[in-house]
Parts: C-alpha cells; sequence; structure tokens
C-alpha cells in the first residue's frame, strides 16, 4: 500500500466508523442544537476547531505522526457511557460519549506530540455537547435575588413572589428565558476562545476563563435590573414587549466587547515556538495500521454489544419510542402535566378533595419513553413559578416538594418522585443508572411518577396523604379512577 494510502486509512477509517456508530446519538445532539436557542452556537464550534487547525498545519508538519496507545484504552470509557446512556435513556451522556470518543480517537491517530500541539482545537469540539440547563433555576434565583438588591438601592419599592418582581407601576418575572443560561454558555465558549488567543500563562489562562464564568451571570442580573428600571420609569411603555429581547441582544454584544477587551489588554506576549527538524520528524512517520484496527474494534464491540442487549430486552415488547404529550383527565384541568402517554393512569382525590393525586405506571412496552427528561414537567410552566423547593424523606425515599405562585397570587404545592420498579426517589441520574442496570441484565422493569397536588394544604399535611397513597402498595391507583 502506498504511504499515502495508508495515512487515509489510518486517519479515516476511524472517523468513519466513529460517525456510523454514534450516528444516533449525533443527530440527537443536532437536535437539541436546533429545537433550543442555548445552543445555537454549537453549530460554529466544530467549523472553529478546524479553522484553529488549520492556522496550525505547518508547525503539524514538524512534528512525527506516530501513535498513542493510552487513548485507545481509555477508549472503552465513553464506549461504555455510551451504552449505558442509551439505554437509560439519558441523551447527555450520549453526547458526552460521542464527542470524547472522537477527542481520544484524534489523540491516538495523531499521536502524543500533534495532540499536544492541537489541544485545545480538539478540547474545544466539547463545546458541542449540549450543557447547562440544569442550572437554569438556580441561575434564576441569581438573577432574581441581585435584580431585588439593585432595585432597593435604586429607590423603588419592589415585591418578590417566587420569580414574580412587582414594581409600584407593573409586575415583571424572571422566567427561565431571563435566566441567562443562553448568555452565559456562550459567553463561556467565547471566553475560552478568547483565553486560547491571548494568554500562554496558565495563571492568567484560568484567571480568565474563571471570569467568564463568573462575569455573564452578575451581568444578565444588570441586565434584568435596567429592563426593569425601563419599565419603572416609562411608565412600562417600554421593556416589555419586542423591545425587551432588543436590549438583551445590545447589551450581550456590549457584554462580549468588555470580554475581549479586557482579554486583548492583557495578553501576554507571543514568544518564539521551538520546531523541530522537519527531516527527522518525517524519518520518524509510522503507518503501522494495527492501532486503527483496534479503534475500530473498540468501536463496532460497543455498537454489537449494545444491539444484543436492546434485542434482548425487546425480543417479546415494543420500544418504540413515545414522545411526551400532556395527559387528558377531567380531573386534571387545573394541572397540566406533561409526560409520555402511559400504560396506566390514575387520578384520585382524598375524602375532602384539598389533594389530587396523579400516578401514571410505564410498564417494559414504555421503556424507551423518557420519563426523566426536562420536557416532562408536573406543572404547567407557563403558568405557574417555582417559590420554594424542598427535599423530603418518606418511607426511607426521597422526594421533591414544589411550591408554586402564578400572576393571580394564587398558590400550589406538589410533592413528586419517579420509581423505577421499587425503588423511588428525585434522583433522575440514580434512577437513570438503575434503569440501565436493568435493561443490562436483562430484568423486567416498571417505571411509574407519583404526584400529590394541593391548593390549600401545607407541605406537612400535604406529605401526609402522599405517604398515605404510596402506602398502600399501589392498589388504590390501579382501582380508583
Amino acid at each position: 500500500m502506498s504511504p499515502k494510502l495508508v495515512f487515509t486509512l489510518r486517519i479515516g477509517l476511524p472517523l468513519l466508523v466513529w460517525l456510523l456508530v454514534y450516528w444516533s446519538s449525533l443527530e440527537s445532539m443536532v437536535g437539541v442544537w436546533a429545537n433550543s436557542k442555548t445552543y445555537e452556537h454549537s453549530y460554529l464550534i466544530a467549523p472553529i476547531s478546524l479553522w484553529l487547525v488549520w492556522q496550525k498545519k505547518e508547525q503539524v508538519k514538524n512534528y512525527p505522526l506516530n501513535t498513542a496507545f493510552l487513548p485507545i484504552l481509555l477508549l472503552v470509557l465513553p464506549c461504555l457511557l455510551w451504552i449505558v446512556g442509551t439505554l437509560a435513556g439519558v441523551a447527555f451522556f450520549e453526547h458526552i460519549a460521542a464527542i470524547t470518543t472522537l477527542q481520544l480517537i484524534l489523540w491516538a491517530v495523531l499521536g502524543n506530540q500533534r495532540a499536544k500541539l492541537l489541544l485545545f482545537p480538539i478540547f474545544y469540539l466539547t463545546f458541542c455537547i449540549p450543557f447547562g440547563e440544569e442550572l437554569i433555576p438556580y441561575l434564576q434565583e441569581v438573577t432574581a435575588y441581585l435584580s431585588v438588591i439593585m432595585i432597593r438601592l435604586s429607590g423603588v419599592p419592589v415585591f418578590r413572589e417566587g420569580m414574580y418582581l412587582t414594581i409600584p407601576n407593573g409586575q415583571f418575572e424572571v422566567a427561565e428565558a431571563c435566566s441567562g443560561i443562553r448568555f452565559l454558555i456562550s459567553s463561556i465558549a467565547l471566553g475560552t476562545l478568547f483565553a486560547n488567543f491571548f494568554f500562554t500563562q496558565k495563571w492568567k489562562l484560568f484567571l480568565y476563563v474563571t471570569f467568564s464564568c463568573l462575569f455573564p451571570i452578575i451581568a444578565n442580573s444588570i441586565r434584568a435590573y435596567g429592563i426593569i428600571m425601563i419599565g419603572y420609569l416609562s411608565d412600562m411603555k417600554y421593556a416589555t414587549g419586542a423591545d425587551h429581547l432588543i436590549y438583551g441582544w445590545v447589551f450581550f454584544s456590549i457584554v462580549i466587547g468588555i470580554m475581549f477587551y479586557i482579554a486583548w489588554a492583557f495578553q501576554d506576549r507571543v514568544t518564539k515556538q521551538e520546531t523541530l527538524n522537519i527531516a527527522l520528524a518525517k524519518n520518524a512517520l509510522h503507518y503501522n495500521l494495527a492501532p486503527t484496527l483496534l479503534i475500530v474494534t473498540v468501536l463496532l464491540s460497543s455498537s454489537i454489544w449494545l444491539n444484543i442487549i436492546e434485542k434482548k430486552s425487546n425480543s417479546s415488547e415494543s420500544s418504540t419510542y413515545l414522545p411526551s404529550t400532556q395527559i387528558k383527565d377531567s380531573k386534571l384541568t387545573n394541572w397540566k402535566i406533561t409526560l409520555p402517554p402511559a400504560d396506566q393512569v390514575s387520578v384520585i382525590s382524598n375524602q375532602d378533595n384539598s389533594a389530587t393525586i396523579f400516578h401514571a405506571v410505564y410498564h417494559k412496552s414504555k421503556s424507551r419513553s423518557d420519563l426523566i427528561n426536562s420536557k416532562n414537567s408536573i406543572y404547567n410552566k407557563e403558568t405557574w413559578s417555582i417559590n420554594e423547593t424542598i427535599q423530603l424523606n418518606i418511607n426511607g425515599n426521597n422526594a421533591t416538594g414544589v411550591s408554586l405562585v402564578n400572576l393571580n397570587g394564587n398558590s400550589k404545592k406538589i410533592i413528586y418522585w419517579h420509581c423505577i420498579n421499587d425503588y423511588c426517589s428525585n434522583n433522575s441520574i440514580k434512577l437513570k443508572f438503575i434503569k440501565a442496570y436493568y435493561l443490562l441484565t436483562n430484568q423486567e422493569i416498571s417505571s411509574s411518577v407519583t404526584a400529590v397536588s394541593s391548593e390549600s394544604l401545607n407541605f406537612p399535611m400535604l406529605e401526609d396523604n402522599f405517604l398515605h397513597y404510596t402506602s398502600n402498595d399501589g392498589e388504590r391507583f390501579a382501582n380508583e379512577r
């Protein structure tokens, strides 16, 4: 074989197999980019990484092309994570596994020296992974808290209830879109890129990346404060409609400009880079295809193993994925619950109708339906805002309690948990791992969600209702409808 053909196979074959094996996970990841404005910047990450590699193409030629065997050994870890993520329905694990596998493949086929030179472009691919949505409630809380402080310092009276901020001439909600998550993730990605361009000293680089994480959070609170003050000073004529978004984008541009200026102002002077002898580098080329075959073997083995497990778990039942939808029931008129269609749904009330109990069961045929994800909800997020979240221990299992308020001043409390077979918890990651374990061991799976809601009871009384109905072996849910 000619050296060029061997070189092409050495790099191209592992990447092709990676693309084929992880196609569904990559498709899922791009789907997240397309359906969430938070991750629109992710489309630019791969092109930026390729451009960074192109900028170093001449330097790369000065290093020998050899094989790094450590990443080939490490390749087993993301492959296992991918299997677990696929079986448990944790798309985040699938996405991490797909990108980490790609990074390890590049490290392996390029060799230690070239991979070290291209460390940042390879690392930067990490920002392809959609992450951070779990921070939204915390960012909302920080934004609301800091906004209230700044409004009061400005001499304007403000009353806060949950995420609703009321001033004398109007009311604002710190909604999920106002949490600044999109702003934060984009700023971290850009800040990391700026740090790579302008800094060579590690302490400066680390300090600037930390700044890129904290500055957008504070800036978003200032943005929210500014919008509220514009609404107050204009008697709610401005900053309440489309101009609300315009102000946000203008502010975002200013913040990015400030971040760029700070990086430029404190940049390190670039020193002359060391190079290797080109002739020596060329003599050190390795054209052995054994590492390529090892990589391909690991990837294909993980794919085959996953297919075997899935065939066993679905040999007698359908595994059609069912998307989330609003659960329809006459007793749920004021309680909109969004979940995948269940095998069995029970909605009952307690004796004095002060609480409503909801219970949905998913048998093995619905095991591929993702019961625990961000699209599912046990309340209407468009109507209700979280005022308080508490953790409860009920019969040795952890449950979540949420106190909700709406624009009309109404309140509602909900206690809920999810169950996999006999294990119930509010820890979604642990539940998904348990689900993956049952699938890996080809055991029967029954998933469920239980929730109790009331607009009049406090948490202790609601907890008593929850305990009463969940301690009857679930028979009440099957018989009362």
